[in-house]
């Protein structure tokens, strides 16, 4: 388990992060760059095969390791999830705008600090609501029960 990375290099002080998408590098999307649409995709830390995140050392090609100088590996371990959260709100028109994100975990989270707004966020986990605040965004009380308007 765990595909987001964030650690040291052994034998080293130097924080890195991984990125975890390993492709064939034989298929036409891998050979263009987009080992994300690769058909035989592997994902460091899902993929049953290889250790992840968790495991006390993990082999990593070099060319999916990078530095992360000054930064700690709980800050390097967030590199992915907040490119995902990145890209989801780079994909839109709701960048400065006031949104509504359902999900305050992780991603949800680091949603609201990509749009740089505040963004209400709407969690079923109240345990997941404070965490929300000091990035700016305000919590809304959710019931399936609640109309929508």
């Amino acid at each position: 388990m765990g595909h987001e990375i964030g650690g040291r290099v052994v034998g080293s002080e130097e924080t890195v992060t991984v990125f975890p998408q390993l492709g064939c590098q034989t298929c036409p999307q891998c050979l263009i760059g987009l080992e994300q649409l690769c058909d035989n995709l592997r994902i460091i830390g899902v993929d049953p095969t290889r250790m992840g995140g968790f495991a006390e050392r993990v082999n990593v090609p070099l060319s999916n390791v990078y530095p992360m100088p000054g930064a700690s590996a709980v800050t390097a371990a967030l590199v992915e999830p907040y490119a995902v959260a990145l890209n989801a709100i780079s994909r839109t028109s709701v960048a400065g705008k006031r949104v509504l994100i359902v999900g305050a975990g992780t991603i949800g989270q680091l949603a609201a600090l990509a749009a740089a707004r505040s963004v209400p966020a709407s969690c079923t986990r109240t345990t997941s609501l404070p965490t929300v605040s000091p990035s700016g965004a305000s919590s809304v009380p959710w019931s399936p029960s609640r109309p929508t308007t």
